[in-house]
């Protein structure tokens, strides 16, 4: 790739070379020694005037020729007799042609040695002069693959096979029919450049014109669909019509169809090529297995990617350090932590060394398992065994602390990091603003944001996500609006996710208007609204006494196809309890089975609330026998509202029975049941159980007002 100047420089580059050689070989005939010939050659003149002890006989211009002086010890055949002085083309050496004329013998037959030196030398010149000029030649036509190159890159990435069809000229599909590594220069250009649909155009021209096709190039177009986003279907293309064109499928192919389908995320087609290619004689290695384990993993089918590297050995693959991070990056987004753990001890006993990323996948690991002791104990051990600790093993670390709930030391580690000359990236900060958010820490959360553009780090989604829902648990609802209208502004692109976060910042902020007017906003932005949006508002409309727009919500779910779950219904019920209509909140107790959502401790507390306030005591016994059967948490509010309920419908009895069974379940009974049962109690005209009752309260007086 020179040109007709790298043509000149390569042999000024030999010229030299050799140059070099012969000085070494052959000393100057006037005896003026090596370091006259090096001097020149370094274009040092003073130092070639003070190396020479016998310039007398030299020609005055000596230093003026800083190449040609130097080649008073190399053949002719080496010289630019162009630029050469004048006289010095006609003889192997001037010092020699000097000599001669004195008739010295010596000299003469010195250089009559040097003379069959230069016939040996000439004709290995000739055969680099010749490599040369193909070089040169080979050049011109890479020059044109650059060409060709910069014209198809032009052309955009969804290029029609017209368009590329004009761009590739007779000359260029003359060239690849001789030469066909061209034509695979370009396809694995196109490939690093991310463009596959040029490169299946490349392809398919070259198959119209006649260019024959082999598998380097098909291997470089699949490669494109792998480097371009994942355009599995683009690869599985190209990799059944080589068949068709009597090319088949190698081990290089294949590896590169299941990297494309990896990369979109279809586990099942990577999984379906691995079993197929024995069949085309084409046995996977570990680049296969590895990629189908990791294609496993993104569509969170772990099982699959434990069993398949387990059984690597059956086929004779020894798993390396890529099989295992692969393994253990899908144990990590399977939520097993264990597992991940158990294979990282496992490696030392295969004499496999873990990496740092092996050591940040099951740091991330544990921190999706809530173990943030053992995420911190991994990171220290990378800095015992001399492991370099990087951006992604902090992130991860952070993460765990964050998942933990131990925000104080999410906080501590990101502040190291500039201490071990690690630069923060926005992984780092989103796992940071996250530990935050859920400690509650909204102000700490907004100060690293308002830092992020000083530590040149671009926000994205997940970072306001994180900031809105701080500042949700907050009751900052001014703050996350804020931070929402922000967002496009700053590049980022609200979600249903952002949208969720403010909705429920409005709810915790009693502005239930917000909330809905957010709510419709979200089907204009064309951010679909999911479960967590809804409950968020059926939340704010219960909080501010709309009932009927809470059960409008929860009939919205429905139409829109939004499963409505357990948060859903628990807040219809409690705005229809609050509001008196016991009626509906049982009736939304009866439904719940028909949409597949489970009744939980504040699904039973509001229906016995309900029962409580329609008087319907035994309902409120059923329901609290039911939590007992189910194996829920009854805890002193769902006692102290069927004792309300039992006391509404005057059966003291049972009131006084329930708060008897609250000792026996371990619950010890507040004023607020005290209170219930005593009223209950005068209520039926029993003064004396009602006494009895007050006799065990600490502080009586609290029920005095029972009997007034």
């Amino acid at each position: 790739p020179f040109g007709s100047q790298g043509v000149v420089v390569v042999v000024v580059v030999v010229v030299v070379v050799v140059g070099l050689r012969t000085v070494g070989q052959n000393r100057c005939p006037t005896h003026t020694g090596d370091a006259i010939c090096m001097a020149c050659i370094r274009n040092d003149f003073s130092r070639a005037s003070l190396a020479s002890h016998s310039l007398r006989g030299l020609p005055r211009n000596i230093a003026c020729m800083p190449f040609w002086a130097c080649m008073a010890c190399i053949p002719i055949s080496a010289r630019s007799e162009q630029r050469a002085p004048k006289g010095f083309a006609k003889a192997p050496c001037w010092a020699a042609r000097r000599v001669g004329d004195s008739s010295s013998s010596h000299v003469q037959r010195e250089h009559q040695q040097q003379q069959q030196q230069q016939q040996q030398r000439q004709h290995q010149q000739q055969q680099q002069q010749s490599t040369a000029a193909g070089g040169a030649r080979a050049g011109r036509k890479l020059r044109q693959g650059d060409v060709l190159l910069q014209l198809l890159l032009g052309l955009g990435r969804m290029p029609s096979q017209r368009q590329v069809f004009d761009v590739i000229k007779d000359e260029v599909v003359t060239t690849w029919k001789g030469q066909p590594r061209h034509a695979t220069f370009v396809l694995s250009s196109l490939a690093k450049h991310r463009l596959p649909w040029v490169a299946r155009h490349v392809l398919a021209v070259m198959l119209e014109r006649g260019v024959e096709a082999n598998p380097f190039h098909y291997n470089a177009a699949i490669s494109a669909c792998s480097r371009g986003g994942g355009e599995w279907q683009l690869a599985l293309l190209l990799l059944s019509g080589m068949p068709e064109r009597m090319v088949f499928p190698d081990q290089t192919c294949y590896n590169a169809a299941i990297s494309a389908c990896e990369k979109g995320g279809q586990w099942q087609v990577a999984l379906s090529l691995l079993s197929a290619m024995p069949c085309m004689s084409a046995n996977p290695d570990e680049i296969s297995c590895n990629t189908v384990v990791s294609a496993c993993a993104r569509g969170a089918q772990w099982q699959l990617s434990l069993l398949l590297f387990r059984s690597m050995p059956d086929i004779r693959l020894a798993a390396d350090k890529i099989s295992y991070n692969a393994a253990i990056s899908a144990c990590e987004k399977g939520g097993q932590w264990k597992r991940s753990l158990s294979l990282l001890s496992t490696m030392p006993e295969i004499r496999l060394i873990p990496t740092e990323i092996t050591y940040s996948a099951t740091i991330s690991a544990c921190g999706h398992g809530d173990q943030w002791q053992l995420a911190l104990n991994l990171l220290s051990a990378m800095r015992d065994m001399r492991i370099v600790r990087d951006e992604i093993s902090f992130s991860a670390a952070i993460s765990a602390c964050g998942n933990g709930g131990q925000w104080r030391l999410a906080l501590g580690l990101s502040s190291a990091m500039p201490l071990m000359r690690l630069v923060p990236n926005q992984i780092t900060c989103n796992a940071a603003i996250s530990a935050f958010a859920r400690g509650g820490e909204w102000k700490l959360t907004l100060r690293l944001l308002s830092f992020m553009p000083d530590m040149s780090i671009v926000p994205n989604e997940v970072t306001y996500n994180a900031a809105m829902s701080a500042c949700s648990k907050g009751g900052q609802w001014q703050l996350a609006l804020s931070l929402l209208s922000t967002m496009p502004a700053r590049g980022g692109s609200p979600n249903e996710i952002s949208y969720s976060a403010a909705i429920s910042a409005f709810e915790k902020g009693g502005q239930w208007q917000l909330a809905l007017r957010l709510l419709v906003t979200m089907h204009h932005a064309r951010a679909i609204a999911n479960e967590v949006s809804y409950n968020a508002a059926v939340s704010a409309c219960e909080k501010g006494g709309v009932w009927q727009l809470a059960l409008g919500l929860l009939g919205a779910m429905t139409h829109n196809r939004v499963a409505p779950d357990e948060i859903s219904f628990n807040a219809a019920m409690s705005s229809s309890e609050k509001a008196g209509h016991w009626q509906l909140a049982l009736t939304l107790l009866r439904h719940m089975p028909g949409v597949k959502a489970s009744p939980d401790e504040v699904t039973c507390v509001a229906a016995i609330c309900a029962c409580e306030t329609g008087g319907q005591w035994k309902l409120a016994l059923h329901v609290l026998g039911l939590m007992s059967g189910s194996r829920l948490v009854t805890d002193k509010r769902s006692h102290s509202s069927a004792i309300s309920a039992c006391s509404n419908g005057g059966k003291w009895r049972s009131a006084l029975s329930l708060l008897s069974s609250m000792t026996a379940t371990r619950l010890t009974p507040d004023a607020i049941c005290y209170s219930a049962a005593v009223g209950a109690c005068e209520k039926q005209g029993q003064q004396k159980q009602a006494l009895s009752l007050l006799s065990l309260l600490p502080d009586p007086w609290f029920c005095v007002g029972c009997f007034f």
